[in-house]
């Protein structure tokens, strides 16, 4: 079976290690095994530790690192990000990060960077500052080289200065003296 811990480690100076090596077993660090009746289950938070404010020391807090397991030759390891979504079904898994870096969003064998893939598989930008000016409220997909140079963009933002919701997509190539728009299609549809 699982192993369960429930640990709680304060004022060490050494790295903790949770499990044995040789281990066949998962390790399972849980909040809370199980609520009864209206109680939700808790939280559980893993925090970095905390930086220093104070006099001339601004010092960063630690950072959060997650790292699956190291291995030998051809062996790989990814990393699975599991949910539930309703009272009757178990959780399952939603994302997963793969040992060659490949992301997939609803596919656990994405074939590229990122992929998502489901019945409503849309990506949204949505810019959260309110402005009503023309070329505002932008968002940008851009295309770079290995040189981060942008030679490519698509963006759509406002257009006009009312409190609407029109907007206009602007397509953009570099000519080797940065980003030009080469394609403008207006609210109305008119290029």
């Amino acid at each position: 079976g699982d192993f369960n811990y429930g640990l709680m480690v304060m004022g060490t100076t050494a790295d903790v290690v949770i499990g044995t090596p040789g281990n066949t077993n998962n390790t399972i660090i849980s909040s809370h095994a199980q609520t009864a009746g209206t109680t939700a289950g808790k939280h559980l938070i893993v925090k970095g530790g905390n930086g220093v404010t104070g006099g001339s020391e601004n010092i960063n807090g630690g950072n959060l690192i997650l790292k699956t397991g190291d291995g030998d030759g051809n062996g790989t390891a990814a990393m699975l990000f599991y949910t539930k979504t309703t009272a009757a079904d178990a959780s399952g898994e939603r994302m997963r990060i793969h040992g060659n870096g490949k992301v997939g969003i609803g596919d656990a064998a994405p074939g590229t960077l990122l992929q998502l893939k489901g019945a409503d598989a849309y990506l949204t930008l949505q810019n959260s500052t309110a402005e009503n000016t023309n070329g505002g409220c932008e968002t940008r997909l851009v295309f770079e080289d290995h040189g981060s140079n942008a030679l490519g963009q698509i963006e759509i933002s406002h257009v006009g200065t009312a409190d609407d919701e029109k907007g206009q997509l602007v397509l953009s190539t570099n000519n080797d003296s940065g980003l030009q728009a080469a394609l403008t299609i207006s609210e109305a549809q008119l290029a």
